[in-house]
């Protein structure tokens, strides 16, 4: 009895160590997943409540609200109103020009605001961060 208990127990907690793995997003009436590591970020687009997604496979535009997005996914920092990151993909940060450089060469703007939050991906990601200091 004992044993089934246990293996419930785990088979549960890998389903939502799983789950928590992945984002979802909709287009119209499919739902998307994808896994957390190949998001780069998310950013709002010029059309009202559309989002861009930057995958390190490519982009998708999908309806939401950003500020949503960001109660909803811990994994994701937002660095300014319009983006949010994910750390673990972040190939650079410059903290003077407010800089946040991608593997795939992309480059976005933080505010002013978020600059301390830059600061602390620094400090527990172990980012690179150019030589320029404030």
């Amino acid at each position: 009895m004992n044993e089934t208990v246990r293996d419930a127990v785990n088979n549960l907690a890998k389903a939502n160590f799983s789950k928590k793995m992945t984002f979802s997003y909709r287009l119209g009436r499919i739902i998307r997943n994808v896994n957390i590591d190949d998001i780069y970020y998310i950013s709002t687009t010029r059309a009202p409540h559309k989002l861009c997604l930057v995958r390190n496979d490519g982009t998708a535009e999908f309806a939401g609200d950003i500020k949503n997005i960001d109660q909803q996914n811990e994994f994701l920092k937002k660095v300014s109103q319009s983006y949010l990151v994910n750390p673990k993909n972040i190939a650079q940060i410059n903290l003077k020009k407010k800089e946040i450089g991608f593997p795939n060469g992309d480059v976005i703007k933080s505010s002013r605001r978020f600059t301390y939050v830059m600061k602390g991906m620094i400090n527990t990601y172990n980012l690179k961060q150019n030589s320029y200091r404030i």
